[in-house]
């Protein structure tokens, strides 16, 4: 998932317990140079994968042009690398466990 919120402690403990009230307990954070990705430990099936999807609307934390191009898309995707747009490589920030 690609949050919109800007990088501070305050930022990641507000993403931390939204993923864990939606019951998604394991995983990383990552920070990404403008904001946070996170990444689940686990597979999701379709059905899971559009509430997770809807719960994240509904939070105000993430970038909703994210989620329309992943549901016109079909996929989820997040870059694990740098790029000459984003030249900063994405570093974990917080384990969920």
């Amino acid at each position: 998932m690609d949050f919109s919120c800007n990088e501070s402690t305050e930022s990641v403990g507000k993403i931390e317990w939204f993923l864990k009230e939606i019951g998604h307990q394991s995983g990383a954070i990552l920070a990404s140079g403008r904001s946070y990705h996170y990444y689940g430990a686990g597979l999701l099936d379709e059905m899971g994968w559009l509430e997770f999807l809807g719960k994240c609307l509904l939070s105000g934390l993430v970038d909703e042009r994210y989620i329309g191009h992943r549901l016109l898309d079909h996929c989820g995707i997040l870059r694990l690398s740098a790029c000459p747009l984003r030249p900063k490589i994405p570093t974990v920030v917080s384990i969920l466990k």
